[in-house]
C-alpha cells in the first residue's frame, strides 16, 4: 500500500527532533509491514518546503500552507494522487471535510485519527469557531469511520452520535529511545547536566500554557520541599505562562530551587528522566501524554492529575499515580515514596508491551482492506 500520513496542525506537533514524533513512529511501523509511507507535515507559510528520506520507503515532507490559528488552510494539491490511503491526524481541524473531498475525488481511502473532540484554546473566538465546526466533522466521522486515541475520546464521539469509531492507542517510537539507559550511572549523568549530586529532581515537562495548568505545580513542589530541602524542580518547556510560573514560585521562595530549560533535544531527554525522582503533570485535557509515556519507559515514577490520556495509560499505584486534583496530589505526594521502587520495576515493560505503534499499524491495514472490500462489493 502507498500511505500518506497527513498532519494538519500548525504547531510543534510532529516537529522533528523535539520529542517522540507520533507520525514518524507510525510511519516506521507501517513501513515494517511493507508499505510505502509519505508524511505530510503542514507548516507555516514562512517556512521552506522540504523533503527528507527518513529510511527506505519513508519520506517526510514539510508543506508550507496558510493557517487560521493552528489549522492548516490548503487545497491539498501537494498530495500524491496515487496514494491508496490517507491517515490523518485531524481532531476537529477546519479543513478535515475538504481533505475528505480530495480523497473521494481521487478514490483514496481516508481514515481520521482523533485525540480531542472540542477546542481547548484560551481564545474565546477561536474556541467558538472550532466548536461550531465540530458538527460537520462528526457527521463525516460517522459516515467514513474514525480512530480514537483513547476510550474517553471514543465515548465522547459516540455521545455525538459517531458510531463507527474504534480505539487505536498512541505509541512510542522505540527506535528514538535509549534502551541502554539502565547501564548509565546517575551521578555521571548529573555531572554532565551540571546538576548537583545531592539534590532530588522533580520534572515538569511540556508547554507552559493554561491548558497544562503549570501553576498547579507550585503547591505540589512546596509540599515536597517542606518534606525535604533536597528537592529541586526542573521545568523543561516554554510558553506564555512562564513568567507567571516564575512569579508564583518566587512568592513561595521556591524560585531559587527551580531550573528552567526551554528545549531539550529528544535524544537527550532520557538523561533527565534517568536522574529524576519523579515527573508531575497537571493537564486535565491531556490527549495522551508523550512525556508520561517516555518517563515510564525510563522508569521515572509519574504523578499525574486525571485526564483522558493518562487514565488509559496509568494503572493507579501499580505503574504510576493518578490524582483527582493538584490539591490531592499535594496532600499525598510524599506518602508513596516507599512504593516508588515497585512502580519503577513495573513501568518499563508495561510501556513496551502496550504502547508501540505496531498494533495501530495493524488496525489501519484492517480498516483499509475492509473499506476496499465494501467498495468492490458495491
Amino acid at each position: 500500500m502507498k500511505i500518506g500520513i497527513v498532519v494538519l496542525f500548525i504547531n510543534s506537533f510532529g516537529k522533528k527532533g523535539l520529542y517522540n514524533s507520533q507520525e514518524v513512529g507510525l510511519a516506521k511501523a507501517l513501513s515494517r509491514r511493507g508499505h510505502i509511507v509519505t508524511v505530510y507535515k503542514c507548516v507555516e507559510k514562512k517556512e521552506k518546503e522540504s523533503c527528507e528520506i527518513l529510511s527506505e520507503g519513508i519520506e517526510y515532507k514539510c508543506i508550507p500552507v496558510n493557517k487560521i490559528g493552528n489549522n492548516a488552510i490548503t487545497d491539498f494539491a501537494f498530495l500524491d494522487k496515487a496514494l491508496d490511503m490517507i491517515f490523518c491526524f485531524t481532531d476537529i481541524q477546519l479543513y478535515t471535510n475538504k481533505l475528505y473531498k480530495w480523497a473521494v475525488k481521487n478514490e483514496v481511502v481516508m481514515l481520521p485519527y482523533v485525540g480531542i473532540t472540542e477546542s481547548t484554546s484560551s481564545n474565546q473566538l477561536v474556541r467558538f469557531i472550532m466548536n461550531a465546526n465540530t458538527k460537520r466533522v462528526f457527521r463525516l466521522y460517522d459516515k467514513i469511520g474514525v480512530f480514537a486515541k483513547t476510550k474517553s475520546v471514543m465515548d465522547r464521539l459516540q455521545n455525538h452520535k459517531v458510531q463507527c469509531v474504534q480505539i487505536a492507542p498512541v505509541g512510542l517510537d522505540f527506535d528514538l529511545l535509549y534502551s541502554e539507559y539502565r547501564k548509565e550511572d546517575v551521578c555521571k549523568i548529573k555531572k554532565l547536566l551540571n546538576l548537583t549530586q545531592e539534590h532530588k529532581y522533580v520534572l515538569l515537562v511540556g508547554r507552559i500554557e493554561s491548558d497544562r495548568n503549570p501553576l498547579d505545580g507550585v503547591e505540589v513542589f512546596e509540599k515536597l520541599v517542606s518534606e525535604s530541602s533536597k528537592f529541586r524542580l526542573l521545568v523543561i518547556g516554554t510558553g506564555s505562562l512562564r513568567e507567571n510560573l516564575k512569579r508564583e514560585l518566587k512568592k513561595k521562595k521556591l524560585l531559587s530551587r527551580t531550573i528552567f530549560i526551554e528545549k531539550v533535544p529528544n535524544n537527550k531527554m532520557w538523561m533527565y528522566y534517568r536522574i529524576a525522582d519523579r515527573l508531575i503533570s497537571f493537564s486535565r485535557t491531556e490527549v495522551f501524554g508523550m512525556s508520561i509515556l517516555e518517563a515510564m519507559y525510563y522508569e521515572c515514577p509519574v504523578y499525574v492529575v486525571r485526564a483522558p490520556g493518562p487514565n488509559d495509560i496509568i494503572i493507579d499505584k501499580k505503574n504510576g499515580y493518578l490524582f483527582d486534583s493538584a490539591e490531592k496530589m499535594a496532600d499525598s505526594i510524599c506518602d508513596y515514596d516507599n512504593m516508588n521502587e515497585k512502580i519503577r520495576s513495573n513501568e518499563h515493560m508495561y510501556i513496551i508491551n502496550n504502547f508501540g505503534w505496531d498494533n495501530t499499524a495493524s488496525l489501519i491495514e484492517k480498516f483499509y482492506y475492509k473499506k476496499r472490500k465494501v467498495c468492490k462489493d458495491k
